[in-house]
């Protein structure tokens, strides 16, 4: 790694720690660290090799193509993201840094299940007595507000709010802004169950957001299914 990125002792040991933390982290969905270290003052990390693109570039051909991401693709990469969450909240480690960048697509998004990992792990937080304290960390556009605010308070509640603005730009090609417009608003096959999805998770509260990736993936998938049929009336039968 680039010295200036841990240009002193603590910062390196700091590296190194956060390092070991992704290293135990193992899912399909997660890059996998094999190992990590320092010579002569460098740090070092050793991945698993990746051969595709990250989501970034993706959404950047879309949208020179002047193509939408699907709904069904959009769900289909949140599934995946929120399965390697999973595996890393299961170790009390909160990403704090989810954003197109940081998911490379092993695969074409499409309606099926997708091939993807989840990398860099460099800002993640893991609770307990070995908590470093840390400083604002993050990509201001995809970071929860505790991060700005109170950065040692960060819990994996605020994944949920990085994942969110994800979300809302894979179905409408941009971030949410201040005065957002519900995705379902700008495009009819989104339906609005989404919407309420995605201003959940996007709430400035942490305890108003999904509080595991359970609960935002049961809320996804209920989201997406269709509506229940009313009941019909039944048409009453008159004495003979």
């Amino acid at each position: 790694m680039r010295p200036g990125l841990a240009p002193t002792p603590d910062a390196r040991k700091r590296l190194v720690r956060e390092a070991i933390i992704a290293r135990n982290i193992r899912h399909p969905n997660v890059v996998a660290v094999h190992d990590v270290g320092q010579s002569e003052g460098q740090v070092y990390i050793v991945m698993e090799l990746l051969q595709g693109k990250n989501l970034r570039w993706w959404l950047g051909e879309q949208s020179r193509r002047g193509a939408d991401c699907s709904v069904p693709a959009a769900t289909a990469i949140m599934l995946a993201i929120l399965e390697g969450l999973d595996a890393a909240h299961a170790q009390n480690v909160a990403h704090r840094d989810l954003k197109p960048e940081n998911v490379f697509l092993l695969s074409e998004p499409g309606d099926g299940a997708m091939k993807l990992k989840i990398l860099d792990f460099g800002l993640a937080r893991t609770d307990g007595p070995q908590a470093s304290h840390v400083s604002m960390m993050g990509t201001p556009v995809y970071m929860a507000p505790e991060q700005g605010t109170m950065p040692d308070t960060v819990r994996p509640s605020a994944d949920p709010y990085s994942l969110s603005i994800m979300f809302y730009e894979l179905l409408i090609g941009v971030p949410p802004q201040r005065h957002w417009q519900p995705p379902s608003r700008g495009r009819a096959d989104v339906p609005q169950a989404i919407d309420t999805l995605i201003e959940g998770g996007i709430a400035d509260h942490a305890r108003s957001r999904p509080q595991s990736v359970v609960e935002y993936r049961n809320a996804l998938l209920a989201a997406l299914a269709p509506p229940k049929p009313a009941p019909q009336a039944q048409t009453p039968v008159l004495a003979q």
